[in-house]
């Protein structure tokens, strides 16, 4: 999911973006690199949030995110995003992807969110500075998930809820039903 477009950071062309209660899966199948599973491509103006999202894999490549902010993205709050399958930290590369990434950009919060890989990255791909961590960028309470099944209360509200349009949940009753109903008819055929 990416919305926003820039050129070098051209500044406050697109504001105020949320993602909420997305689910995602093992985005960047066709070997896309240097990609998001929710992708915040640059310098907002107004405020980014992304929350109660549910991130499954980031695809074929390690050097995607699940949560990606790019260059000058000013002021956004991440947190209750459970992300699962993030690739792994590799402490040799310099732009090793994971759970979240977060390149030139500032007064960001990050918290409260579960992932089973905690690699986070602050950084700028060395266009100007080889090590960049911008003090105004914060992390705390985030939980490293090492059993997917035993959820906490949080994450598993998340995994039960993300990806279905409130109007629309009542469609996952009816459309498992009908596997189910499907699946003992074709048992009972010879």
């Amino acid at each position: 999911i990416r919305t926003s477009w820039r050129y070098l950071g051209w500044r406050g062309h697109c504001g105020d973006i949320e993602y909420a209660w997305n689910r995602t899966s093992d985005v960047g199948q066709d070997g896309l690199h240097d990609f998001g599973a929710l992708y915040v491509s640059c310098s907002n103006a107004g405020y980014t949030r992304i929350h109660h999202n549910l991130i499954e894999g980031v695809g074929n490549n390690p050097n995607n995110a699940g949560i990606y902010l790019d260059v000058f993205v000013d002021g956004a709050e991440i947190h209750h995003n459970l992300s699962l399958d993030m690739p792994p930290e590799r402490f040799l590369y310099r732009l090793s992807r994971g759970w979240v990434v977060l390149v030139m950009s500032i007064n960001t919060k990050i918290f409260d969110n579960w992932t089973d890989q905690l690699s986070y990255r602050d950084f700028d791909q060395g266009r100007y500075r080889f090590f960049w961590h911008d003090r105004t960028n914060r992390r705390t309470n985030n939980t490293l998930i090492r059993d997917r099944a035993l959820l906490p209360p949080g994450a598993a509200e998340v995994v039960e809820q993300a990806g279905l349009e409130p109007g629309h949940r009542h469609l996952r009753q009816e459309v498992d039903a009908l596997a189910s109903l499907t699946a003992r008819q074709g048992e009972q055929q010879p």
